[in-house]
């Protein structure tokens, strides 16, 4: 797609257009909120030729069949993202269906694209867990819960493991029963989990006692999950996220880049996790939840000077990293303090993601 939105196919000897957008891909893929900043607010269309290079890309990717989108996992991770490109119709919670929400998917869909050109792999072994604590002999009653409902989404990242556990074994890479294989279970498991969840959710009916405890214990399934690839490759296993001996492999922060032009590289990067707010229907109720949700960066770097996670990690640390882009500011508020500072007579807590 990059390569048909860039000069010589888009732009003029006086006006190139030597750099994409990460935004591209998307408004190809149907994205109207996508399509919307790069005509209106980056102004893409006084490139010559770039709307009808841009249509011809979205008249293929139309064009593309199930079977199209299922014949590798390249293409099924992104077939996995198609249904955040559109805007959620009557019926969904209302906190779906505003601009903020679609430049909060927006965000998620970049941040996962960025993840796929980074190369990420997902393995698997199992592992013991930190997080999920000990048993009870009779556990205290379940905090509410929430699961963003996008059940076709969940579905399609089920199939995209079902594909590719099917691949390890077909490569004798995996054996059914062993470590490797039940950990895919388990994930296809968790998504299997929460699409059944969104479907209760948008017909209005409750979750389960055993669908909330599930909810709770989701921070240590995701753990479990992460210290399972962590400990397929590891020269020393980790019991917990925090004995993970690479401190760039502990973070979810990461960096590629996706484009050279002029001596520069386009780089696409993912921050560290920013603290969602939503208010959520819950037994007759509108209640405040919490969750997490992507940040995603995009800047034009020396190619000379490529950067590493590592470097990457450390820009976000010092706090020298470019902004985030314009648009996202439509639901990401400026970093700030989470609870009252001294002077209010409370302890000063450290910064919010958001």
């Amino acid at each position: 797609m990059m390569q048909e939105l860039v000069w010589d196919k888009v732009g003029t000897k006086e006006n190139k257009r030597y750099f994409p957008l990460g935004l591209d891909v998307f408004a190809v893929l149907g994205n109207p909120r996508a399509a919307q900043l790069l005509d209106v607010v980056y102004k893409q269309p006084t490139y010559e030729n770039y709307l009808s290079q841009r249509k011809m890309l979205t008249d293929e990717i139309v064009a593309l069949s199930p079977a199209d989108w299922q014949q590798n996992l390249y293409y099924g991770w992104m077939y996995c993202l198609l249904p955040l490109q559109t805007p959620r119709p009557e019926g969904y919670p209302a906190f779906m269906r505003g601009l903020a929400w679609q430049d909060k998917s927006l965000v998620t869909s970049l941040g996962s694209w960025t993840e796929l050109r980074h190369d990420t792999l997902l393995y698997a072994k199992q592992s013991s867990v930190a997080e999920c604590g000990g048993e009870f002999e009779e556990p205290p009653p379940p905090t509410p819960g929430y699961v963003e409902p996008e059940v076709e989404a969940y579905e399609r990242l089920s199939w995209l493991l079902k594909l590719n556990k099917a691949g390890l074994l077909q490569r004798k890479l995996a054996m059914e029963g062993d470590e490797l294989a039940m950990s895919f279970d388990e994930f296809i498991g968790l998504v299997d989990f929460l699409a059944a969840a969104s479907r209760k959710e948008l017909r209005n009916q409750p979750l389960s006692k055993d669908d909330l405890y599930a909810l709770e214990r989701y921070g240590g399934t995701l753990e479990w999950l992460m210290l399972a690839m962590n400990n397929l490759v590891a020269e020393r296993p980790s019991d917990s996220w925090w004995d993970i001996e690479s401190k760039t492999d502990r973070s979810m922060a990461l960096v590629a880049d996706v484009h050279t032009a002029n001596a520069y590289a386009l780089e696409e990067a993912v921050g560290n996790a920013a603290e969602i707010w939503v208010v959520v229907p819950f037994e007759g109720k509108l209640i405040l939840t919490r969750g997490a949700t992507f940040t995603y960066y995009e800047f034009k770097h020396p190619a000379d000077d490529r950067l590493t996670d590592e470097a990457w990690q450390e820009k976000l640390k010092a706090g020298t990293t470019p902004p985030m882009p314009d648009w996202t500011r439509n639901f990401l508020l400026p970093p700030g303090p989470n609870v009252p500072s001294e002077e209010d007579g409370m302890s000063t807590g450290e910064e919010s993601g958001c």
